[in-house]
């Protein structure tokens, strides 16, 4: 990491762990923690899917480069930066498959802070995972079946 970015991710958490130093005159070690945790889940999120795209933007350009070196043509997929489309097919497994992570993250999330802090209002963050499962179950569900008999038409058993 750059030593500009890295001093930005500094300063991003330092403002956002700022406010927990009001609380913490009040609040005992426990509690501030669960704060802690939950005002720093969000933060470390951004930076994986930050730190994500950067690696994924040098291996493309990595591959641009070798392709300029090797005199062939570069795809315009590789400049544009675009994903092929999935098939629907292939769009409801990746929902099942984000689906299941995300209730196993959710779960995984809940236990580790119930088993922390002893209390279920702590354990309660694992939900915000959990439901962001079932909206993913939801969207494999209604996703269009495309089979050769029904173009077109929606799943339902």
């Amino acid at each position: 990491m750059a030593k500009q970015t890295r001093l930005r991710v500094l300063i991003g958490t330092g403002i956002c762990l700022n406010p927990l130093m009001a609380f913490a005159q009040g609040i005992d070690a426990q509690e501030l923690t669960i704060i802690g945790m939950g005002v720093s889940l969000p933060v470390v999120i951004v930076i994986v899917f930050l730190i994500a795209e950067a690696l994924e933007d040098r291996r493309r350009f990595k591959l641009i480069e070798r392709l300029i070196g090797e005199g062939r043509d570069i795809p315009p997929a590789l400049l544009l930066k675009t994903k092929e489309k999935l098939t629907p097919i292939e769009q409801r497994l990746f929902e099942l498959r984000r689906g299941v992570w995300l209730l196993f993250s959710g779960l995984g999330i809940a236990i580790a802070l119930y088993l922390m802090s002893g209390d279920y209002k702590s354990a309660a963050w694992g939900l915000v995972f959990v439901f962001l499962s079932g909206a993913s179950f939801v969207n494999a569900t209604f996703l269009k079946a495309v089979t050769p008999g029904n173009e077109g038409a929606t799943s339902q058993k």
